[in-house]
């Protein structure tokens, strides 16, 4: 039986599977990456203090990382514009797009920028702070601990009395 044909056939995919196949990566890949970023941004993942800075500087730099890497590599792509018009730089002719180039450059030092000012942030962040998660946790592990403790204490004085 024949495969029914692809709005993209002939473009990136033959048939119907391996399109779908193609769009579902690319759709989880976003959603995946999208909600990693906003974990990752707000906090929510379980760190707190000086670590959120640092974690935002690393996925900061791999972003631009990937930014800058397409704009440098040249490759064939069947939806993106022509090569000379999204490279940042061109090494055979010097003809790059110099407005990318001055984009991947500012966005470069506002990387930069951002270790510093979080570099300045980790040493002013107060780790007492009464809604950082890690003295929170600390504090539930101590207060579990003291009722452990309590609950032990209580059942050996309950045996002592029934020995008695």
């Amino acid at each position: 039986r024949p495969m029914a044909k692809s709005i993209c056939q002939g473009m990136c995919c033959d048939d119907v599977r391996e399109c779908a196949g193609k769009t579902f990566y690319i759709a989880a890949g976003f959603l995946g990456a999208v909600m990693v970023g906003v974990v990752l941004q707000l906090g929510i993942a379980g760190i707190t203090g000086g670590g959120i800075y640092a974690l935002r500087v690393i996925e900061n730099f791999l972003i631009m990382t990937v930014i800058t890497i397409f704009a440098f590599y040249q490759f064939d792509c069947w939806r993106c514009a022509d090569s000379q018009q999204r490279q940042a730089w061109s090494h055979i002719n010097d003809d790059g797009n110099k407005r990318i180039f001055v984009w991947i450059t500012n966005g470069w030092i506002s990387i930069i920028v951002h270790l510093v000012t979080s570099l300045m942030m980790i040493k002013i962040v107060d780790e007492n702070y009464d809604f950082n998660l890690a003295t929170f946790a600390q504090e539930q592990l101590e207060k579990a601990k003291q009722e452990k403790e309590a609950r032990l204490r209580t059942s050996r004085e309950q045996r002592e009395e029934r020995e008695l």
